[in-house]
């Protein structure tokens, strides 16, 4: 064996012992990389539980009818509005503060 091949063989060495020695690093970032990951999935696992509980709770509800009075009987209609209340002009129009009117008089 020459020189040459004993020092490129002395390199491999040193280049093997230096990846050797970062695996308990790179070991230990693996491990606190999974355990935060692992806490994120168990997070989204409990928001999920609470979703589908949500979820069942509005259905629930929906499915009811209930809002927290008394049924509404079918036979009820709202109040017709008369031609004379649909007539009236409002008190106060919609117009700009500085152009005012009630009752078509100009307010200052």
């Amino acid at each position: 064996m020459s020189a040459q091949n004993i020092s490129g063989l002395a390199d491999v060495i040193r280049q093997a012992k230096s990846a050797l020695a970062g695996i308990p690093s790179v070991a230990a970032d693996v491990k606190n990389t999974t355990a935060s990951v692992l806490s994120k999935v168990k997070q989204v696992q409990a928001l999920v539980g609470d979703l589908k509980s949500a979820e069942a709770e509005l259905d629930g509800v929906l499915q009811s009818g209930a809002n927290g009075g008394p049924p509404l009987e079918a036979s009820q209609e709202p109040p017709a509005a008369s031609a004379d209340t649909l007539a009236q002009p409002s008190p106060v129009s919609d117009v700009a503060p500085e152009r005012l009117t009630v009752n078509g008089v100009l307010q200052t």
